[in-house]
């Protein structure tokens, strides 16, 4: 009976996170970086007859409507859109400026298949190397990806990234270590709850 109890608490254990999207999709970041896409959202103050290879209007999409809101899609190399047979195909709201993608594929456009949308503090945490600009304010994801960060802040992400990579170089060294103790604890709880918090 005691064997089953452990065996049962360490179960829920492993279903802590089963809700949290926001760290699936964190996990997501690190599995997939650098396959990223900035989503430029539509300049208001700009004709709407204006368009381009990397544009598409909802109403093309089976998200219709009769909106004329063109969204851009940028990887770090260039235009792209997201393939018409995308469940994301025809949105035109997106809550966070980025996606994560499995696949580029190139036919009449540069095409995103496999997409989802990602928060910021997942590319900070799990996208490349990071540059902390005190001065400004900012950090820059592999020279490409700048987000507005208070000092302060920068210098917590800059460390949870430390403790990220120690905590899974520990584990690479040692595929036994189960990460149960407090240290290793609070670092895990610490990313779940920033996940959960954005």
């Amino acid at each position: 009976a005691l064997a089953e109890a452990e065996a049962f608490e360490h179960a829920n254990a492993m279903d802590e996170n089963k809700d949290n999207l926001r760290l699936l999709r964190a996990v997501l970041v690190a599995g997939l970086y650098p396959n990223v896409v900035r989503i430029q959202a539509p300049d208001k103050d700009k004709s709407k007859d204006n368009s381009s290879s990397s544009s598409r209007k909802p109403q093309e999409g089976r998200g219709g409507g009769d909106s004329k809101v063109e969204v851009k899609f940028f990887a770090r190399n260039g235009a792209v859109d997201v393939h018409p047979a995308s469940v994301l195909w025809g949105e035109s709201t997106f809550r966070y400026p980025f996606l994560i993608y499995h696949e580029k594929v190139k036919t009449s456009k540069v095409y995103l298949r496999d997409a989802t949308m990602i928060t910021p503090y997942s590319l900070l945490l799990f996208g490349g190397n990071i540059m902390v600009s005190h001065a400004e304010g900012s950090v820059t994801v592999d020279s490409w990806i700048k987000f507005n960060v208070p000092p302060a802040h920068a210098v917590l992400i800059h460390k949870l990234r430390l403790e990220i990579a120690s905590l899974l170089q520990r584990k690479i060294e040692d595929p036994a270590f189960n990460a149960s103790d407090v240290k290793s604890t609070k670092v895990i709880q610490a990313v779940s709850q920033l996940m959960k918090s954005e």
